[in-house]
C-alpha cells in the first residue's frame, strides 16, 4: 500500500488552515497545523527524535502573522539552517506580490511563492506536483545527467525591451514581476515546471522530473491560459493610465529527447541541452505577437488536436535560422480552442 504524504500548515488564520486540511484529506494527503511558528518548530525539532512523529514531506508557510510580519521567513530560516529539517521542501504563502517579498523567498531556499489568493485546484496541484518532484530529487538513484523525452514551452514578450528603456524602472518592474508570478502559477497548474526565465522570457518544461503521457496537451492548454492572462495583465496596466506597452506574447512549443543536466551546484540548477530546445527557440522567433506554434511532433502527440478541441493550420515560413530553405520543418499555428 502507498505510504501516505504528510504536509505540514503554518498560518495563524485557524478557518484556513482547517479548509486545507478538509482539503488535502480529499486528496489522501496527512496534514497537522500550528498556528504560531514557535510551535511548528517545537514539533519539528521534537520529530527529528521523536519516531512516533511522522516524517514531514511539506511545508505550508505564511510569511506574515498578525504579531510578527517576519515570522515566516524566521521560521524558514530556522529550518534551512538545521540540518536535519533542511530537506524538507518549504511553499511561502502571502497576501503580498512584492517584489522583494519573492526575492527574499528565493534566498531563503523556499521551494515555491504562492500569492494569495488560490484556488483549490492551484494548491492541490502545486502541492502535488511538488511531492512528486522532491521524490525525484532525494532518489539515490538520480543521474547528474540523462536523456528524458519533454516537451519544451518557450515564451517572449514582444517589444518589452523598447518599453522598459521609456518606462520607469518601478512600473516594468513591477509588470516582469507579476507576469513572472502569473506564467509560473499557470505553468505549475498545468503540471509543468518553469525551468528558468530569461529576461522577459521564460522556459519550461513538462515530462520531467515525473513522466506524463498528457504532457503535450497540458503545455498546450498552458499557452492558451498565458496569452489570456498576459493580456489581461495589459489591461489592468492601461486602466492605470498606462499608453504604451509591449505588443504581445509569442509562445513556441516543441517535444522531443534531451539531455537533463541535474547539477548539483544550486546556482547552475537543472538545465536542458539538445536540438528541440534549439527548434523552439527558432519557432518562437518567427512568432507573431499572441500567436502560439507548434511543431510536428507536439501536434502528432496531442489528444486535444486529435479531438479536435484544438484547431490549428499550417504556418507558413520559408526562412528559419539554423536550417536550409528545403529544410524548414513543419509548423502549425494554433487558431483556437474548446477548452474553458
Amino acid at each position: 500500500m502507498e505510504q501516505k504524504k504528510n504536509i505540514l500548515i503554518v498560518d495563524d488564520d485557524k478557518s484556513t488552515c482547517e479548509l486545507l486540511c478538509g482539503l488535502f484529506e480529499g486528496v489522501k494527503i496527512n496534514t497537522k497545523f500550528f498556528l504560531t511558528t514557535a510551535d511548528a518548530y517545537s514539533y519539528l525539532e521534537k520529530s527529528i527524535t521523536d519516531a512516533s512523529i511522522p516524517k514531514i514531506d511539506l511545508i505550508l508557510l505564511d510569511i506574515i502573522f498578525y504579531e510578527d510580519d517576519k515570522a515566516g521567513f524566521d521560521l524558514l530560516s530556522k529550518i534551512k539552517n538545521n540540518a536535519n529539517l533542511i530537506k524538507i521542501p518549504v511553499i511561502l504563502m502571502s497576501n503580498s506580490v512584492a517584489l522583494s517579498i519573492a526575492e527574499k523567498a528565493k534566498c531563503l531556499h523556499a521551494v515555491y511563492f504562492l500569492p494569495k489568493p488560490y484556488s483549490q485546484k492551484e494548491i492541490i496541484t502545486i502541492v502535488e506536483s511538488l511531492l512528486s518532484t522532491s521524490e525525484k530529487q532525494e532518489s539515490p538513484t538520480r543521474k547528474i545527467s540523462e536523456r528524458a523525452e519533454i516537451c519544451i514551452l518557450i515564451a517572449d514578450i514582444r517589444n518589452f525591451t523598447g518599453w522598459c528603456d521609456n518606462t520607469p524602472p518601478e512600473f516594468s518592474a513591477e509588470f516582469i514581476y507579476k507576469f513572472y508570478i502569473k506564467m509560473k502559477n499557470l505553468i505549475c497548474e498545468n503540471r509543468g515546471h518553469l525551468l528558468k526565465t530569461v529576461g522577459d522570457g521564460m522556459i519550461a518544461v513538462w515530462g520531467y522530473p515525473f513522466a506524463n503521457s498528457e504532457y503535450t496537451d497540458f503545455s498546450i492548454k498552458c499557452s492558451f491560459e498565458m496569452l489570456k492572462n498576459f493580456n489581461t495583465l495589459l489591461l489592468e496596466f492601461k486602466q492605470r493610465g498606462f499608453t504604451k506597452f509591449p505588443t504581445g506574447l509569442s509562445i513556441g512549443i516543441n517535444a522531443g529527447h534531451c539531455t537533463i543536466i541535474n547539477a548539483k551546484d544550486p546556482i547552475i540548477g537543472t538545465d536542458i541541452l539538445g536540438s528541440p530546445l534549439n527548434l523552439t527557440a527558432r519557432i518562437v522567433q518567427i512568432a507573431k505577437e499572441n500567436e502560439i506554434l507548434i511543431t510536428q511532433n507536439v501536434m502528432e502527440k496531442s489528444q486535444l488536436i486529435k479531438k479536435q478541441d484544438v484547431f490549428f493550420e499550417p504556418y507558413i515560413t520559408k526562412e528559419m535560422k539554423g536550417f536550409k530553405k528545403n529544410e524548414v520543418p513543419n509548423i502549425y499555428l494554433l487558431t483556437g480552442s474548446k477548452l474553458r
